[in-house]
């Protein structure tokens, strides 16, 4: 029998096969089929000659080598090429732009579809007079499904998680972020074990009436803050789900991250002990673990003012039917898929979620930080009745004080960008030819 060379050239397999068949004819019935000359008797194919017992094919000891497209050297050294010039672009991009972020994500923002609030400026939306705290809302009966909404006047915005959509006051000011998460493959996956591992976190606690029934709803739910000692232990798949969130924060709101993420710095340098939750940039985070994470009209009132807070939303529902998540000062019902975010200021817009149908579940995870540890860095690691204490001069300090307070709103606002100068739109602009 002769021997072949593995080839990974598709049209040489298909030679290789057909000299191997040829070979077998030839060696074990007499036949050659490469020339068609026959040499047996005719009594092979009358039968009445002997019982002709049909050939294994001498198949290579890895015939997948044969048939499955392998790279070969050539082309395993050009694809090393390759990658390694996608990663000099990249670094070269980075060091051009001044941020970290794929070329891919920045495209993404730029082909967000945004929708305006003309009715709304961030600067008239209730705050307290210092400036760092939403104000508390009272109790409402709220519309509960969306026929009732849009009687008393909402929108509904309709979103798949296809694309990113941004929502826009009346300055042109970034409000609102519905963010739809990777592209890349697994995902899916990812959003699956995420409820379900929710859902056995949710079994597996011993829940009191407190975290089943609160302000925000009837539905379990656990806040997750600041630590000490050896912190809390992240799986895989909440670290991706925290990462996607912090590194979406980063691009569309790169003013306010910077604000987040120094003012952990500054707690974590303090107190080196302190770990906080996963993602690294919000000191807090609530797992609403159902099974029917439907939130009653509220304000976060105790998270920073001017701040953002990103929801994720996990679990088994159709977001064309229920899960909306409802705006009250802006008079919008937002879809809400599975496995995607919306990044919007809690402590200042009233809000709920729609309910879902009966066999349905639904999850979410918040993130946050409380005014207060703002408020506390700001003080240099005091609260304002010990600033005032060690103040040399009380008056001056309170005269001081008053100024911050008037001002400090409006340095907020600031840190919401005007989408039409976003910096990465910005760039975009400035470097098409």
């Amino acid at each position: 029998m002769k021997s072949y060379p593995i080839s990974t050239n598709t049209s040489v397999k298909i030679l290789l096969i057909k000299a191997m068949e040829a070979q077998v004819a030839d060696e074990e019935f007499g036949y050659n089929i490469s020339d068609g000359e026959e040499v047996m008797d005719n009594n092979y194919f009358d039968g009445t000659g002997p019982d002709i017992q049909e050939p294994e094919m001498p198949f290579l000891e890895t015939p997948v080598a044969l048939l499955a497209p392998q790279k070969t050297h050539k082309k395993q050294k050009k694809a090393d090429r390759n990658k390694e010039t996608r990663a000099l672009k990249r670094k070269a991009d980075q060091l051009e732009s001044g941020h970290n972020i794929k070329r891919i994500a920045t495209k993404k923002l730029q082909a967000a579809q945004s929708h305006s609030v003309t009715e709304v400026s961030i600067e008239n939306l209730p705050i307290t007079k210092p400036g760092w705290k939403g104000i508390v809302s009272q109790p409402l009966d709220h519309p509960n499904s969306l026929e009732q909404l849009q009687v008393a006047g909402f929108q509904e915005i309709s979103w798949d998680g296809d694309i990113t959509r941004v929502i826009l006051d009346a300055d042109g000011r970034l409000l609102v972020v519905l963010f739809p998460g990777p592209c890349g493959p697994g995902w899916k996956e990812v959003t699956t074990r995420m409820a379900s591992k929710i859902n056995n976190l949710r079994t597996a606690c011993t829940i009191n009436n407190k975290h089943l029934h609160h302000r925000r709803g009837d539905f379990a739910a656990l806040d997750w803050a600041v630590s000490f000692g050896g912190g809390q232990q992240a799986n895989s798949d909440v670290s991706r789900v925290s990462q996607c969130m912090s590194k979406a924060f980063m691009m569309y709101y790169p003013a306010m991250e910077k604000y987040y993420r120094e003012t952990l710095h500054q707690v974590c340098a303090k107190y080196p002990d302190a770990k906080p939750p996963p993602g690294g940039l919000f000191a807090g985070k609530t797992i609403n673990m159902g099974p029917k994470a439907i939130c009653k009209p509220h304000v976060d009132s105790a998270n920073l003012g001017a701040g953002i807070c990103p929801v994720f939303a996990t679990g088994n529902f159709d977001h064309r039917n229920g899960g909306h998540l409802v705006l009250q000062e802006l008079k919008l019902a937002i879809q809400f898929p599975p496995g995607c975010y919306i990044f919007f200021p809690s402590a200042l817009i009233t809000h709920w979620n729609l309910p879902i149908q009966q066999d349905e579940t639904r999850y979410s995870l918040t993130w946050y930080t409380a005014a207060g540890l703002f408020r506390w860095c700001h003080n240099d690691g005091k609260t304002d009745k010990k600033a005032l204490t060690v103040a040399k001069d009380k008056k001056v300090y309170i005269e001081q004080k008053k100024e911050e307070n008037q001002g400090r709103f409006s340095t907020m606002v600031a840190r919401f960008p005007i989408w039409s100068e976003h910096p990465l739109r910005v760039l975009s602009t400035d470097s098409t030819p």
